[in-house]
This record gives structure tokens, C-alpha cells and sequence, in this order.
């Protein structure tokens, strides 16, 4: 205008997805990250883009990023339960219409049961170990959740960096005669992983009448 040019600049590169997983009982609230390719750094400004986990017949669709680079999907464990103990997962970066990002690579998300194995189940105490199933690996800092079906008797605990947690078993059943006491855990946080406990990790440890 008036002779005088106006310099438009454009970012060139690549973007990628990444997924930062916080876990419940219920299942998982992810975070997703657009990153530049070149440099790793947020992808802003950008109010388009949004992001798809797959695998097989699942496939779950994220939120679309407000310009900050972020984006959010909840998965419930229920429904992300695949055939398999361990699987390779691809978080797709996409633009409008939900097509992917022209020439953007797929990240891959490692999928894994977790498990709970029991080490110590007397009157006293119960022990268990959260590990990954596929691996055998322990699963640091998970959060163990022992409950009595039927009341409000309910604890938490946290696993320490081996894996192992340790719940008051007396305590959570005293005064009862009739019960079931049940197991499950979680993680607390992963990154570019997706770790489901239905299938393993929820487990009845004691009932009375047997």
C-alpha cells in the first residue's frame, strides 16, 4: 500500500502429536501437544488442528487446538481394550474436514495392559506388585485402590518405584463377617503411552462366605 510492501512470513515444517495420559478409575484424560518437526517447539496460532489415536477399529478424535498448541480427548478403558496385551498406536496429527497434516509423521503411542499380582494376602495385610504386563516391568508410583463391595469402605494407596503398595487389611474389613474385597490400580501419568488396567488389574481378593 502507498508503495510500500508488506512482508508475510510462514512457517515451513512438519508438525507432530504427542499425548501426555492422566489416568482415573474410569479411564484416561489425554493432552495432546503439537510440536514443529524442525525444532520441537508449540505449534500456536493454529486453530485447526486437532489429533487421532488409532489402532485397528479404534479410532478416538481429539478436541480442536484454540491456537495454544493443545488439544484433549478422554478415552475410557473400556472401550480402548484391543486384542492384544501390547500394541503400537498411531497419534495422527489432522486439519479441517479431519484430514491429516500434509506430510506430518504419526507418532507412535505403546499401548500395554497393566497387571496386579498379588504377593501377600494374610488376615492382616494385603500386598500387591502393579506391573506391566507384556513386559513384567514394575510400574512406579501407580495408584492402588482396595475397596469392600457394597459399602463406603474404600483406600487408597500409592505403589513406591518397584511397584509395590501395601493395604491395612484388617482395618478396611473389621467388624464384617460377610464381604468382598476387591483390588484394582492405575497409573498416575505417561507420555506417549497408553497403559489399561480392565483386563489385569482389577481382581477380587478375598470374599466371605467363600
Amino acid at each position: 500500500l502507498n508503495g510500500q510492501a508488506k512482508e508475510f512470513k510462514a512457517r515451513v515444517s512438519a508438525v507432530k502429536a504427542e499425548m501426555e495420559a492422566c489416568y482415573y478409575e474410569w479411564g484416561v484424560n489425554a493432552t495432546v501437544f503439537f510440536l514443529w518437526c524442525d525444532d520441537g517447539s508449540p505449534v500456536l496460532g493454529r486453530r485447526y488442528l486437532s489429533a487421532a489415536l488409532e489402532y485397528g477399529d479404534f479410532r478416538r478424535v481429539s478436541t480442536i487446538s484454540e491456537g495454544d498448541g493443545l488439544a484433549f480427548m478422554e478415552i475410557s478403558y473400556l472401550e480402548v481394550q484391543l486384542d492384544s496385551i501390547e500394541a503400537t498406536m498411531a497419534l495422527t496429527p489432522l486439519i479441517e474436514r479431519g484430514e491429516p497434516v500434509p506430510q506430518s509423521p504419526a507418532t507412535e503411542i505403546r499401548y500395554q495392559d497393566i497387571a496386579l499380582v498379588v504377593y501377600e494376602n494374610s488376615e492382616a495385610r494385603l500386598k500387591v506388585k502393579v506391573i506391566r504386563w507384556g513386559t513384567m516391568e514394575p510400574l512406579p508410583n501407580a495408584v492402588v485402590v482396595a475397596w469392600v463391595e457394597g459399602t463406603g469402605r474404600r483406600v487408597e494407596v500409592a505403589a513406591d518405584s518397584q511397584g509395590f503398595a501395601t493395604v491395612n487389611k484388617a482395618q478396611l474389613l473389621r467388624g464384617l463377617s460377610e464381604y468382598e474385597l476387591w483390588a484394582t490400580a492405575y497409573p498416575c501419568s505417561t507420555y506417549n503411552e497408553l497403559l489399561n488396567p480392565l483386563r489385569y488389574a482389577k481382581i477380587l481378593v478375598d470374599k466371605q462366605p467363600p
